[in-house]
């Protein structure tokens, strides 16, 4: 994979995590600099692999608390309508 492909790759999943700003969200999930974040959005600087292994793992647990959370508005609507 090259840089390119592993910055856009970055930037939708980061979208997709935090929002459309999310270089800052990103690098305090991360434990980097804001000044990082936007390198690798820049292509400025290579994108780690390991970066893109930690945001994975980061929408995995959003994921599994929306889940969690629409299974218990479900729960409690069903409550109601019995």
């Amino acid at each position: 994979m090259t840089n390119d492909e592993r910055r856009d790759l970055l930037a939708r999943a980061a979208e997709t995590a935090f929002g459309a700003r999310w270089q800052s969200d990103l690098a305090r999930h991360l434990g980097v600099s804001i000044r990082t974040a936007q390198r690798w959005a820049s292509g400025s600087s290579e994108v780690p692999v390991g970066a893109l292994r930690d945001l994975a793992i980061i929408l995995r647990k959003s994921a599994s608390d929306a889940t969690a959370s629409a299974d218990e508005i479900e729960r409690q609507l069903k409550a109601i309508d019995e």
